[in-house]
């Protein structure tokens, strides 16, 4: 794609890191497209460079804008700097399981205390589980915070797009798309097919005008849908947020489960009090046994993935806040031919089978 590619990155010309940066930038990678421009600013000063220096810049460090309302002034000093450190999560959560414990003691738990400390305690696990830490006692901990019924767990909700149309008349329905790289469309060669994606195909579909943006960023989860729900949700204004994370999650085993559900059901809560409609669409099975092994994390195996517990979290997260839930798991072939790479890049043909599922779920 650039021709100074070849050999030593250094020969680069400040347009070519421009244009690696502009690239890098389509596909959301934007650390990487910062370094990208830095590089290009550095080989030849430009305003073109510095402009989109600064844009990067905001993309990276506006994160953990929306959390629950007792957590905002805790994680100031962590959110520009590091705010995936587990280690200082702990320490927040802990000051609100102090709270939780006195306030509980005599019988005045609010709510707010309640959400905030099972979701710093979330994400202090989640945070720990990546970094290989040891996560059994938090879990057991965050069990006991959370202490769900499955009676809770029963709804039907579905997608009315009529209610929308009333309300726009005329105009367009606004719908983005979080996820991950499926939900970005991303091809084995690095392209992005956003026409073949399952909310593009659904648009087409429906019998309504839809205005679309998709904001799915390769290798997205649960903590990304934290740190960036006012970036690529919120300042959007949608109407409705179709959501997809949980593939990638899916690698960090089944001591990420409750921290999953907890976390991404906070995330919609707080999505819905926008006045946005969210749609939780299930993870889709992977072919385990053509994944590459240079692409499972470290120290991790295939015997580790268990997606069909995240499907799981991500349905009890989606009836906890009564929306929609789209089953994509349970009709999706673990078979080859659905995949562009053979194990986890929907091709039109897997695309097609989750846009169906979300068709079904529409009104």
């Amino acid at each position: 794609m650039f021709t100074s590619l070849q050999g030593d990155s250094s020969l680069f010309k400040a347009e070519e890191w421009l244009k690696a940066g502009d690239f890098a930038c389509e596909m959301r990678f934007f650390p990487h497209a910062f370094q990208c421009y830095q590089r290009s600013n550095e080989a030849e000063k430009s305003e073109a460079a510095l402009r989109r220096i600064n844009d990067t810049v905001d993309k990276i460090t506006n994160v953990l804008e929306d959390l629950p309302s007792r957590l905002t002034t805790k994680v100031e000093d962590i959110r520009l700097s590091n705010p995936l450190d587990p280690a200082k999560w702990l320490a927040i959560a802990n000051l609100l399981l102090k709270d939780f414990s006195d306030e509980l003691s005599k019988n005045k738990l609010s709510s707010e205390t309640s959400e905030a400390a099972k979701f710093a305690l979330a994400f202090a696990i989640y945070c720990a589980k990546r970094s290989g830490n040891e996560v059994t006692q938090m879990n057991e901990v965050l069990e006991d915070l959370v202490q769900e019924s499955n009676n809770n767990f029963q709804n039907d909700k579905k997608l009315d797009l009529t209610a929308f149309a009333i309300k726009k008349n005329q105009d367009p329905i606004k719908v983005i798309c979080f996820g991950d790289n499926i939900s970005l469309g991303l091809l084995p060669d690095w392209s992005i097919n956003f026409n073949e994606t399952y909310h593009y195909l659904w648009s087409k579909e429906v019998d309504r005008k839809i205005s679309l943006a998709n904001n799915a960023v390769s290798g997205a989860g649960v903590l990304d849908l934290c740190l960036y729900t006012r970036r690529d949700i919120l300042n959007y204004k949608p109407d409705i947020a179709l959501i997809m994370i949980g593939n990638v999650d899916g690698w960090l085993g089944e001591e990420a489960v409750l921290a999953y559900q907890v976390l991404y059901s906070t995330m919609l809560k707080i999505i819905k009090e926008k006045g946005i409609t969210p749609v939780v669409i299930s993870p889709i099975p992977q072919v385990l046994e053509n994944f590459p092994q240079a692409e499972i994390p470290p120290g991790l195996s295939k015997n580790d993935y268990k997606i069909e517990l995240f499907v799981e979290a991500a349905k009890k997260a989606a009836w906890q806040n009564d929306v929609c839930f789209v089953d994509c798991f349970n009709n999706y072939p673990t078979e080859a031919k659905y995949f562009a790479n053979g194990y986890n890049q929907p091709n039109l043909e897997g695309q097609e089978l989750i846009k169906q599922a979300l068709i079904k779920k529409t009104i």
